[in-house]
């Protein structure tokens, strides 16, 4: 069995209980996280229940309020309406229902009224006007249309239409006035006037025709108003427009004739502060008139259905619109006194209040976020946002508590007064579970890889033990076999000559140094091992210390068939310990001659010394197998020797002592492939102060 599946009991009986105490904490944490959040779901039920009971109670209570106030006299329906406006700010407008249950007022605006009095081409007569008067000829102009609109036998065939007659009487009078014949101009203006009323109710033949009488007569009393000149004249037209005595006119023009009187008014004359409150009347009349197509249209029928389906005793309220462009319509039957007589006397009258400010102005009092610990927030029947109570951040923030339906349709919501403290609750009990999950996950795996790396390190060692107490005693066998076939040789003196003895003895201490070589490595790699490995470093010149070792070693060398190169630069002193350094480079010149085969081409060793920069740069290059790329650095760790090492005796220690050394002395060693085949081993080593400077200018 591998030593890893060997542990594998072992890692489980480990992993196990990390994984139980981690469901176990998983599953404590969810429990407090839902605790919390069913309590503040309970409070958000019960202060929404509490906000339901006061939102009807005083939503019915200000409607009931406010229609009892409503008292129908004989003001117009406009007049009325901004009396209650001026009255109560909440309140929008003044609704008027049949006895059906159908809004009639505020009025439609007419579906065929247009922005422009006329909208077909000219008849001859007033296409001709038209090129004399733009050539400025306006006294031709004039008598061409009052030749149109007489009326004392005309051919049958030059006889206007009523609609023709109507339009050139119009443009006639504008011509008028252009030439400063005002009263001329007012006569003309009038029957312009009198005439659009006749045609008023012929509104199939006026669509056909391309002409809008009531228009036409509202710019005839307008430029009326304008000829006069005196504020109080063009404040009587915008009162006009105001109460509605122009219902038939579109909006659009009903605005633009409302903001044209008002900017004939200079600032500073006393009926312009009336004469901008009759502007603001029409545009609360044109507002009405926009109400009163949009509500029949989405909730007139039903509002109807309601009114005819609830008791009359009580007020029906409606909501109408979306979000905060939402009104509330409270409506109560009329009042005998208010019904009036005829076909179209009121059956109904309500009011269309600001929904916004009547709940702020009803709830803020009543629920207080600071004591309550929720805020409110209103929505439409359709769920879209009204209002909060109050701004609040996290608005979004999500309850499992379901909203309320209260009045009208109206929804009720509760946020958290402080959702930043729920959330903190919510992101830190969040946060705690994936930190406990992810700390116990990487101490599980971590423990687990530390177990395998821990069995894995621990079989590795052992067969580098293994492998190692197999190399040396290989290497120790053969120079003792030596040393004791010699020995022995010499000791039965069966050498025959003096020469062959020396041979023997030379071969003996040859064997010998090696052996002790061997053994002082192994002592050096248990010394570095145990940390008790020193030096005695001293300034020492590299020029001479690498000359030396490499003329004591280059007999051996050259014995061996290696021919060596020593290229050194001179000056070189560094801070090393010298029998350290020697050890070293004789290490680096043995591997260099062992690993070149003897069959090799060139069997040649270059020593180069050289400076660079700040350090000395050792080199010893080698011509042999070489060393892979991707084993350069782990060469240099005790006990590993190259793929390529083949049958050559060794245990790997050598460059793991070199290394040692360099880096002891502040220096550093590279293995490098040398062009053609062979190893570069460098050694950097720091040069002492005084060389460096040298270099400075």
């Amino acid at each position: 069995m591998r030593p890893a599946f060997r542990h594998l009991p072992t890692f489980l009986t480990f992993l196990v209980p990390l994984l139980l105490l981690a469901w176990v904490g998983q599953a404590e944490l969810r429990r407090q996280g839902e605790r919390a959040e069913r309590a503040l779901e309970e409070q958000a039920l019960a202060f929404l229940r509490l906000a339901d009971l006061r939102c009807t109670e005083s939503l019915r209570g200000l409607c009931a309020t406010l229609l009892d106030a409503v008292n129908l006299d004989r003001q117009s329906l406009p007049a009325q309406a901004r009396t209650l406006q001026e009255r109560e700010s909440r309140i929008l407008d003044l609704l008027i229902f049949d006895s059906a249950g159908g809004l009639t007022y505020p009025h439609l605006p007419p579906p065929e009224a247009g922005l422009l009095p006329f909208s077909s081409s000219p008849m001859p007569q007033l296409g001709q006007a038209e090129i004399l008067g733009l050539a400025g000829d306006l006294t031709g102009a004039r008598n061409l249309l009052e030749e149109a609109v007489r009326e004392s036998d005309p051919a049958p065939r030059q006889r206007l239409q009523p609609e023709q007659r109507l339009r050139a009487l119009f443009h006639l009078a504008g011509l008028l006035r252009r030439l400063g014949l005002k009263e001329e101009a007012d006569v003309r203006y009038a029957q312009v006037m009198l005439f659009a009323r006749a045609l008023a109710g012929r509104s199939a033949q006026n669509l056909q025709a391309g002409i809008d009488p009531a228009a036409v007569e509202l710019l005839a009393q307008v430029a009326m108003a304008e000829m006069d000149g005196r504020p109080l004249a063009l404040l009587e037209v915008l009162r006009d427009i105001g109460d509605g005595r122009h219902a038939d006119v579109a909006d659009e023009l009903l605005i633009a004739v409302a903001d044209r009187l008002l900017s004939r008014v200079p600032l500073e004359a006393p009926e312009a502060d009336e004469m901008r409150a009759a502007r603001h009347a029409v545009r609360g009349l044109v507002q009405g008139r926009r109400f009163a197509r949009e509500f029949l249209a989405f909730s007139g029928a039903r509002l109807r259905e309601q009114l005819l389906h609830s008791p009359r005793r009580d007020p029906v309220l409606l909501v109408h619109g979306s979000g905060p462009g939402a009104s509330l319509v409270a409506v109560r039957a009329c009042r005998p006194a208010e019904r009036g007589e005829g076909e179209d006397k009121p059956g109904f009258v309500g009011i269309r209040l600001n929904i916004a400010l009547a709940i702020n102005a009803l709830l803020d009092p009543l629920l207080t976020p600071e004591r309550q610990g929720f805020v409110l927030t209103v929505a439409d029947p359709d769920g879209v946002p009204i209002l909060p109570v109050r701004p609040v951040e996290g608005a979004s923030l999500p309850l499992q508590v379901p909203p309320l339906t209260t009045l009208a349709g109206l929804r009720l919501q509760a946020i958290p007064v402080d959702p930043e403290a729920y959330l903190r609750g919510q992101r830190a009990t969040t946060r705690n579970r994936i930190l406990l999950l992810l700390a116990l996950s990487m101490l599980a795996v971590g423990s687990g890889f530390l177990l395998v790396r821990s069995v894995s390190r621990e079989a590795e060692l052992a067969q580098l033990k293994i492998d190692f107490v197999s190399r040396v005693s290989h290497d120790l066998k053969t120079p003792l076999a030596l040393i004791k076939m010699y020995g022995e040789t010499l000791d039965l003196g069966r050498a025959q000559t003096l020469e062959q003895s020396r041979r023997f003895g030379g071969i003996i201490t040859r064997e010998a140094d090696r052996l002790s070589q061997m053994i002082h490595r192994v002592l050096d790699f248990s010394r570095k091992e145990a940390g008790t490995l020193t030096y005695s470093p001293r300034a020492v010149d590299l020029e001479d210390l690498v000359a030396t070792v490499t003329d004591e070693y280059l007999p051996h060398l050259e014995e061996r068939g290696a021919k060596v190169s020593v290229t050194l630069a001179a000056g070189l002193t560094s801070r090393v310990d010298p029998e350290a350094l020697r050890n070293a480079l004789v290490n680096l010149l043995e591997n260099a001659v062992k690993y070149t085969p003897a069959d090799a081409s060139e069997r040649r060793v270059d020593v180069v010394l050289r400076k660079d920069g700040t350090h000395a740069v050792l080199e010893v290059q080698d011509c042999g197998v070489g060393i892979p790329e991707h084993e350069r650095a782990r060469v240099l760790q005790g006990f590993y020797r190259a793929s390529t090492a083949g049958e050559v005796r060794g245990v790997g220690l050598g460059l793991t002592l070199v290394r040692h050394f360099v880096e002891a002395h502040g220096g550093a060693i590279r293995i490098l492939g040398r062009d053609g085949g062979g190893t570069i081993v460098r050694l950097t080593l720091p040069l002492m102060e005084s060389e460096t400077r040298s270099d400075e200018p």
